[in-house]
């Protein structure tokens, strides 16, 4: 047989043939009819998504709603009258929130009583204070601790005391670790 017969293509090596999972994925124009195409079906996926996601989120507050109602429903009546309906309303839906509601309330009238007595803040009176509490990054809560604080209260509102002297090496040296029983009396802002 002569030498220059064909190589048959089960004789070919299998690493050198293409596969199909290597092949490249095509590159469209951007101002391309298919890139538009793709586009467009992109933006409507997306906008599907957000419904199909925005319908699920309305099921299941229609589900919560209802629910309530669920749990409380006597179990020995067929139907319930208007005005049962109405005082289950009443009764367990509008009032749902109200244990929330009164421990937000208790909390206000803590943090009131606490203003009311005395409140420990940075002292934002003072010009240097101030530069180095805006310098803060608002990470770094240890930074706070070098900074002057003073004690404000709402009985008197023009009067105020150091209750911490800043450590900050801004600071003059006089001022820093001495801690007096500093006072400031502010005046009054028309």
């Amino acid at each position: 047989m002569a030498p220059n017969t064909p190589v048959r293509a089960a004789h070919r090596d299998p690493k050198k043939q293409k596969s199909s999972s290597t092949k490249k994925e095509k590159v469209f124009h951007p101002d391309s009819r298919k890139a538009g195409q793709m586009n467009r079906k992109a933006v409507r996926k997306e906008k599907m998504d957000n419904l199909t996601k925005k319908r699920k989120n309305k099921a299941q507050d229609s589900a919560d709603f209802h629910g309530l109602f669920f749990d409380v429903l006597p179990s020995d009546v067929e139907a319930l009258s208007l005005d049962q309906l109405h005082q289950i309303i009443h009764d367990s839906w509008l009032i749902r929130n109200d244990a929330e509601l009164e421990a937000e309330r208790a909390e206000r009238r803590k943090d009131n009583e606490t203003y009311r007595t005395g409140l420990d803040v940075i002292d934002l009176t003072d010009p240097l204070t101030l530069a180095l509490f805006r310098r803060w990054d608002q990470s770094d809560p240890a930074y706070l601790e070098t900074l002057q604080c003073i004690r404000v209260n709402s009985a008197n509102i023009s009067f105020s005391k150091i209750c911490k002297v800043g450590k900050h090496g801004a600071y003059p040296i006089s001022q820093q670790g001495t801690q007096e029983d500093a006072v400031m009396v502010l005046d009054k802002v028309p």
